[in-house]
């Protein structure tokens, strides 16, 4: 309820409209509640004094913006020791989470998975990793830039926050290495990891035609929206921001008859699933559990290998990075033809080798036979114990070695 004669109030409410800017476009009791749950929010978190025009929470929001935070766990916080009812703390987290990301402030898949579960009562599913027969299902839907990103998002073990922030600076092309620098990382560490080149070949493809991939989709919405919705090639690899990918992914999975949900309302194949997968196949392959968390980037297994050198994580990375190979179905079953048919040529190559090998042992053995018999009889002559008969057969003996030797 608000207090006050005519002027006052619509002074109040002039003034409501200044901050923040989305607000503008809120009106009637949706307004009134993104303001209440701002002004709750801001208090608990920052232990600000309770005032009574939401201008005056600017400062309080500017520095909430400017802080390094953990900001999914105020929000569960928030949460615990806001005292409303359930109903409208859903409410209001809707307005908190618009508000956060008026500041440039979007939680990523791990944040609203900790949420989702704080918010309904802490209630934990465990979700099996998707197989490759299930990305491959995927896959078949994508166009050449959500397949650079499967591709590189489940060989690396990036979040799509990450993905989505990479510059060609990030990239060591030689080493198939990238570097997520502090600042873009979740949790302000520095990082490296590797790619596949599985996923290598489908980032240049990607690169590659990315100019004309752009130029095409804006001259597409360009044709039916007076909006500027145009994408901006702004120097990231992908010039997308997560919403809009998140978008795509959903539109992807529904193609491909993916979309179910587990009990909590979660769809079960979700950006994140690939970065479990990236988790799960390295560690069925035997990759030490210190390296996995380390190239996923959990901050107390980083240390570990600052004392390896680039080249010895990428032969690390690649001795047990097979497993991550993902593959199109119709790939998989050409290569498999291609290796039968190698093999079957391999050994029709050897049973002519053991046939000729035979050949051989028969001829030589003819040829010792044939020396033995011409040295008895060369002995029986220089002793003067030959016959005629042994002279015709010494002769024809001679023919036959002096012919052997011309050929």
């Amino acid at each position: 309820m608000l207090f006050g004669n005519k002027e006052t109030i619509m002074a109040r409410k002039d003034e409501n409209r200044k901050f923040p800017a989305y607000l503008n476009k809120k009106e009637g009791k949706w307004r009134n509640n993104c303001i209440a749950s701002i002004k709750s929010f801001l208090e608990l978190t920052t232990g600000c004094k309770k005032m009574e025009r939401i201008e005056e929470y600017t400062p309080i929001a500017e520095k909430y913006f400017s802080e390094d935070r953990d900001h999914a766990d105020d929000l569960i916080q928030w949460k615990k020791n806001s005292g409303l009812a359930p109903k409208t703390l859903q409410v209001y987290l809707s307005c908190v989470k618009e508000f956060l990301k008026s500041g440039g402030i979007v939680l990523d898949d791990d944040d609203l998975k900790d949420l989702k579960k704080a918010f309904r009562g802490g209630e934990e599913v465990i979700e099996d990793a998707p197989d490759k027969a299930q990305i491959r299902s995927f896959l078949e839907h994508c166009d050449v830039r959500m397949k650079a990103i499967t591709y590189l998002a489940s060989s690396t073990g990036l979040r799509m926050g990450e993905i989505t922030s990479l510059t060609e600076k990030n990239f060591d092309y030689d080493l198939r290495m990238i570097t997520i620098f502090a600042d873009d990382s979740k949790n302000k560490k520095g990082r490296v990891t590797f790619y596949t080149k599985e996923a290598e070949k489908a980032l240049n493809e990607w690169i590659r035609g990315k100019g004309k991939y752009i130029a095409d989709k804006n001259k597409v919405l360009a044709s039916f929206t007076t909006v500027d919705r145009t994408t901006k090639d702004d120097g990231r690899i992908f010039p997308y921001d997560q919403t809009g990918l998140n978008r795509v992914w959903n539109r992807i999975v529904k193609k491909a008859g993916m979309d179910k949900k587990n009990k909590l309302g979660f769809q079960i194949f979700h950006p994140h699933a690939l970065r479990q997968y990236f988790s799960t196949q390295m560690r069925k392959q035997g990759c030490p559990d210190t390296f996995v968390e380390a190239l996923l980037g959990h901050a107390g297994y980083l240390p570990t290998y600052t004392r390896y050198s680039k080249q010895e994580k990428l032969e690390l990375y690649d001795q047990y990075s097979s497993a991550l190979v993902i593959g199109k179905a119709d790939d998989v079953q050409r290569t498999v033809n291609a290796l039968a048919e190698k093999a079957e040529e391999q050994n029709g190559k050897v049973r002519q080798l053991e046939i000729e090998k035979e050949t051989l042992i028969q001829r030589v053995q003819d040829l010792e036979k044939r020396q033995q018999e011409r040295d008895l009889t060369i002995a029986r002559m220089d002793a003067q114990e030959y016959t005629p008969e042994d002279i015709r057969k010494a002769i024809a003996i001679l023919k036959v070695m002096q012919n052997k030797k011309t050929i």
